[in-house]
């Protein structure tokens, strides 16, 4: 996805976010926001939002001189979701489709991201996930395309969320495929790093890799080559959350899945139809894209 003006409001929020969650002074802040306000004067819209959106992250840290500016609510909240995760699996035990459940929870956790704001609660979020309809329900095509596979890529997100993913790695495991969970290669927002996966005991389930690269999402150009290699040969890939849907939306390769809530209304624009809040399970090539 490409950058858009819209993006620059959050930009300048997230680095008022970094400083507060980070306890700086109002010097670093007023700091931070000034290195936010020299980039973006460089921006074009030829810019991959990701991309900008990991130079912002670069001299946001390095205004505060901290590399891991959300620390603290990075692990707030995997202590939540640790404390959740009896409830995760009780869940993910009593749906009638475990399929179903599984994927619906791993959309759940999907709420916890500082990117697109702090307003959540997570065990809200935990219990309303069973309710809420797919806007977009490839669920079908998803069952298909694992009940063949070999190998699986899983592209995972943010701290916390990973937890709601075990369910589902649980059951493309009993499968009999081979899964890599992929995390970010540095530290960016909340955004899980291989650390953090296996605290949430990830690699119970999967051989654990990373993008090499602080960007958020999966950007194709950053991966490390053995990474990306894996997303082309690939049997399935489920992509989780919407800055790894941003950095590949375009790519129309079989048994590549999207699993996101939509947070923005520049995403919600892209997918015909959709709307703010809207969770999504949906098949690459397989939905409009349009435009925006």
């Amino acid at each position: 996805m490409k950058a858009r003006l819209e993006c620059f409001p959050c930009y300048f929020r997230q680095a008022l976010q970094a400083s507060e969650i980070a306890g700086a002074t109002d010097d670093s802040k007023w700091e931070a926001a000034r290195a936010v306000a020299a980039l973006l004067t460089k921006v074009s819209p030829d810019d991959e939002s990701m991309l900008v959106a990991e130079e912002i992250h670069k001299a946001i840290k390095e205004a505060l001189g901290n590399p891991d500016p959300y620390f603290n609510v990075k692990e707030e909240y995997t202590g939540i979701a640790e404390g959740l995760l009896p409830r995760i699996e009780e869940m993910a035990r009593a749906g009638a489709d475990p399929l179903l459940s599984a994927a619906k929870l791993a959309i759940a956790g999907n709420i916890i991201d500082f990117g697109a704001g702090t307003n959540f609660n997570v065990e809200a979020a935990v219990i309303g996930a069973l309710e809420a309809p797919f806007a977009i329900d490839h669920l079908e095509k998803l069952r298909q395309a694992l009940a063949s596979a070999r190998s699986v890529l899983y592209l995972g997100d943010n701290t916390g969320e990973i937890y709601f993913d075990r369910p589902m790695l649980r059951l493309i495991k009993s499968g009999g495929a081979d899964i890599t969970f992929v995390t970010r290669g540095a530290p960016i927002l909340n955004d899980a790093t291989i650390e953090y996966a296996r605290r949430a005991g990830i690699d119970e389930f999967a051989t654990l890799a990373d993008t090499g690269a602080m960007s958020p999402g999966f950007p194709p150009g950053r991966v490390r080559p053995e990474v990306f290699s894996l997303f082309e040969t690939a049997d399935v890939v489920v992509s989780k959350g919407q800055a790894n849907f941003e950095t590949l939306c375009h790519i129309k390769r079989p048994g590549l899945f999207f699993l996101l809530k939509i947070k923005c209304e520049i995403v919600a624009r892209m997918i015909g139809g959709g709307k703010l809040g809207d969770v999504l399970l949906m098949e690459a090539g397989r939905f409009p894209l349009l435009e925006v």
